[in-house]
């Protein structure tokens, strides 16, 4: 039996034009967030032969198709973009071409995968890292609302001029750039542990080594947690000096370590951080960071860590420990 609802000039709601005109109204805006809520959103791919696919088996092995089906498991329906070029460089026809055609997509994610070909032809690392932060800066100020994913560069061995110094500068370089400008940041090189076994041919990736990139950025868009630049984290390979943040971090090489040794920091600042390492670290914090001597103590070391300070510059310099697993360090000033 149907009820019918009375207005007040006695007729009949059920045959009144104004409800049936809100019911249908009403319908409209329910399917509209209905599709809304499944509506297919866009993830873009913006690199070179490794973004192709180039060393994966099969094309749905590449890291960004892998990447797609696993982020279309776990969150909404995302189409692939891919506009990955081979052989191409970011400075250069990538920057003054292709991003633009990127940006005008509007995806939701935008991955940057560059590096590999910059550091073959033998592009500066000051002039690529130049325009890797253009490339970042462009993308947020005409797409607002996107995901910035910035990966971390592949090893490569003999390709052509490439070589490990490059690399690990760049590398510290884009991780500075994902913090200073609050953007996603996938441990690419970390992930792949510099293994030349997932390289079979020196240069791409092969099926497992694609894996692994796609999980990296995977691990990346899941936490949703942009790096800080008040609060660092730094992965850093194989002995040496590097500059990130305002921090000087020397990696001190050892006879009982080799040289494919990693450093890991979590939340490098000034009150306190976790880190690990294969190597002696000894760590110049930035300038004007200390008004005075700071004490720096490492959990379950009683003695604390010998600190210097200088006066002039503000700077604490102090020596950690090898370790093999994550210690906290905590800085009183």
């Amino acid at each position: 039996m149907k009820l019918n609802y009375y207005n007040k000039w006695n007729v009949p709601l059920r045959k009144n034009r104004y409800f049936k005109y809100c019911k249908a109204i009403a319908g409209v805006i329910i399917m509209t967030a209905l599709t809304a809520s499944g509506s297919e959103k866009k993830i873009l791919f913006f690199g070179d032969s490794i973004a192709t696919g180039v060393g994966a088996s099969a094309k749905n092995k590449r890291f960004s198709s892998v990447l797609t089906r696993k982020l279309n498991t776990s969150f909404n329906n995302y189409k692939e973009i891919n506009l990955a070029v081979s052989g191409s460089t970011l400075i250069g026809s990538s920057f003054f071409k292709i991003l633009p055609k990127a940006i005008a997509v509007k995806p939701d994610i935008f991955v940057i995968q560059y590096g590999t070909n910059d550091n073959a032809i033998g592009h500066s690392s000051a002039r690529f890292l130049y325009f890797y932060r253009q490339t970042v800066r462009k993308i947020k100020k005409e797409l607002p609302g996107t995901k910035v994913v910035c990966m971390t560069i592949c090893p490569s061995w003999n390709h052509y001029n490439s070589n490990f110094t490059w690399l690990n500068l760049v590398n510290t370089g884009i991780q500075e750039i994902a913090a200073e400008e609050n953007v996603l940041l996938a441990k690419n090189f970390y992930a792949l542990k510099n293994s030349k076994r997932l390289f079979p041919d020196r240069i791409h990736p092969n099926d497992e080594g694609h894996k692994l990139m796609a999980e990296a950025v995977y691990k990346a868009i899941k936490n949703n947690k942009a790096p800080n630049s008040d609060r660092i984290d730094f992965i850093a390979f194989s002995p040496g000096e590097y500059r990130i943040g305002g921090y000087i971090i020397e990696l001190m090489s050892s006879d009982t370590v080799a040289n494919g040794g990693w450093t890991v920091f979590k939340g490098l600042g000034s009150k306190a951080f976790k880190y690990k390492s294969d190597y002696k670290v000894k760590v110049t914090t930035p300038r004007n960071s200390f008004a005075k001597l700071p004490e720096v103590s490492i959990k379950h070391q009683p003695k604390g860590i010998n600190v210097k300070w200088h006066k002039n510059t503000r700077q604490a310099y102090f020596t950690l420990p090898i370790t093999k697993k994550y210690i906290k360090v905590t800085i009183k000033k």
